[in-house]
């Protein structure tokens, strides 16, 4: 297993196993609520970044959930992947994905950080 993914699992376990609730069934997808400000994604000649770097916390190896566009009507996003931070820098961050549903990458992305729940996500989503 790469190095990157296995730091990726290994973070979303961590955040699961850290407290009492139990985490959804595999099979659910469940769409993410705009909470606070998050990060605005975007792709590059094949690779994805973050606008978001050393200032606002980010560091090597850090795990993300990357967000689709709001679902229409809705400020709700639909998480359409993980990644793990592979390059850092003042105001920015290049993420390497995991897992990630190639489909949906587009203009409106945003990233933040893993909650509990985006494990019960990661096995619906296909890896690059």
């Amino acid at each position: 297993m790469p190095r990157i993914l296995s730091l990726a699992l290994l973070t979303l376990l961590t955040i699961a196993c850290s407290g009492d609730e139990q985490a959804a069934p595999a099979a659910a997808t469940p769409a993410a609520a705009a909470e606070g400000p998050p990060w605005t994604t975007f792709q590059d000649q094949g690779a994805l970044f973050i606008k978001a770097g050393r200032s606002s916390g980010l560091v090597m190896d850090a795990a993300v959930t990357v967000l689709g566009a709001p679902v229409a009507g809705t400020s709700n996003r639909r998480i359409i992947g993980f990644g793990n931070v592979a390059e850092v820098w003042d105001d920015m961050v290049r993420i390497e994905p995991t897992h990630l549903e190639a489909s949906a990458i587009g203009q409106g992305m945003v990233a933040r950080q893993p909650e509990k729940s985006d494990l019960a996500v990661v096995a619906g989503l296909p890896k690059p």
